[in-house]
């Protein structure tokens, strides 16, 4: 598993500020939740889908990470299992 945090830097409500996902060996994000700038929130995985967010529908790709990582636009790290899931464990609280 990889777990990923990415910063959106663009001002348009209808998309999320920052991403946390939770990606599987095979590119398959498992996990996600989704904070906007308004507060409102959104999280996912195969059981639950909440405040619109949903599981990607394609895998991703190596390539896809490292273009995110030199836009301008995204901050992307990675993050441990650790952070991610006390992401998880406060995605109803955030």
């Amino acid at each position: 598993m990889r777990y990923v945090k990415m910063l959106w830097k663009q001002d348009d409500p209808g998309y999320p500020a920052t991403i946390f996902s939770e990606v599987d060996g095979e590119g398959w994000e498992r996990r996600k939740v989704e904070i906007w700038f308004d507060g409102r929130k959104g999280y996912t995985d195969s059981e639950v889908e909440s405040g619109g967010t949903g599981l990607g529908l394609e895998p991703w790709e190596n390539a896809d990470l490292e273009m995110l990582q030199t836009d301008p636009e995204f901050e992307v790290e990675y993050i441990t299992k650790d952070q991610f899931k006390q992401v998880w464990a406060k995605r109803r609280d955030l």
